[in-house]
């Protein structure tokens, strides 16, 4: 595991911390996530982003935090614009119909 992975680790599971995903700790998802791509990719920002993919949405993190703390490369990656008009997601679709997405502990974050 490389220092910035630790560090991206790190981040995610702080920001995170009180949020569930499918009643488990939202930072096992990102984990998951960050694997699946590790597999996947040999680009080393991608684990990266993986693990941060849903900070900016879900958490008071903002974009500029992320370009601070891991650089405009893992920001960019990141951003949720960017990943929607990609894959054409958002939050209000049937996985979070279905009640698979549940935050606990922290206020809605206004977008």
């Amino acid at each position: 595991m490389n220092a910035v992975f630790q560090k991206a680790l790190d981040f995610a599971t702080q920001a995170h911390a009180g949020q569930l995903y499918n009643r488990e700790p939202y930072i096992k998802h990102c984990k998951r996530v960050a694997a699946s791509v590790a597999r996947l990719s040999a680009n080393p920002d991608l684990p990266v982003a993986a693990l941060l993919h849903d900070v900016v949405e879900d958490t008071p993190i903002t974009l500029d935090d992320l370009r601070r703390e891991f650089g405009s490369a893992i920001a960019e990656i990141v951003d949720p614009a960017r990943r929607r008009s990609l894959h054409g997601l958002h939050r209000s679709g049937p996985a979070v119909q279905r009640g698979r997405y549940r935050q606990t502990g922290r206020p809605a974050r206004k977008h």
